[in-house]
């Protein structure tokens, strides 16, 4: 049978496409696999980020557009002008605070994604992972922009994800010990094998299901 065949695949010989696919794949007890469990959790800090980053800004122009637009304003008295004044740089934090904190997170997220995918099929880490989710992203990221606006978000994202990629890759080069990546390698390889392992026994269990019921469907007959 096909999943008989496709269990008995050594995972040295799985292409890139495989190791993506086993990436979608969920546990016996329905959690995702570890590279997709941090992507929340990115996009989560990176819309906090977005937020603050963003309100901050929308204080300033807030303030400033406040000014600007109610020079001749009478106010009945000091406190009546702070109030009105807090109001309009609190509207602003929540504005622009709203407006770059889910475009931050989107952003993240989809970066975090293109990069784990880019990682698992090429079964490396290198700064080529980087670059590749960065160009993804910024294309992606101004679909609706028309094609000159994806490939110069596309380049800059590229630009800026490369530095990124070099420190990353130095980082796992130089710092993370040969052993420890070594026994993670390892783990993963367990992991595959003990799935394999439960879908032997699926398929034998099939087997066995569908030569009963043919020795049953026999026996009705006879």
């Amino acid at each position: 049978m096909a999943i008989e065949g496709s269990v008995q695949q050594d995972v040295k010989d799985q292409t890139g496409w495989d190791r993506v696919k086993a990436l979608f794949e969920t546990s016996e007890d329905g959690t995702i696999s570890e590279e997709l469990q941090s992507i929340p959790t990115i996009i989560g800090i990176g819309s906090v980020f977005g937020f603050l980053l963003g309100g901050q800004f929308g204080i300033r122009i807030g303030a400033d557009h406040y000014v600007k637009q109610n020079q001749l304003t009478v106010y009945h008295s000091q406190m009546h002008a702070q109030r009105e004044f807090q109001s309009a740089k609190t509207l602003g934090f929540v504005k622009y605070g709203s407006r770059w904190g889910w475009r931050m997170g989107l952003f993240a997220g989809l970066y975090s994604f293109l990069l784990t995918l880019s990682t698992t099929y090429r079964d490396k880490n290198d700064a080529l992972n980087y670059v590749a989710a960065g160009a993804s992203t910024g294309a992606l990221y101004k679909l609706f922009g028309g094609w000159r606006s994806m490939v110069v978000s596309s380049l800059i994202c590229s630009g800026v994800s490369l530095p990124i990629g070099l420190l990353a890759q130095a980082g796992n080069t130089f710092l993370i010990p040969e052993e420890y990546k070594i026994k993670v390698k390892e783990e993963k390889e367990q992991k595959r094998r003990k799935w394999e392992e439960q879908l032997q026994v699926t398929d034998s269990i099939i087997e066995n299901m569908e030569k009963e019921l043919e020795s049953e469907k026999e026996q009705s007959q006879v």
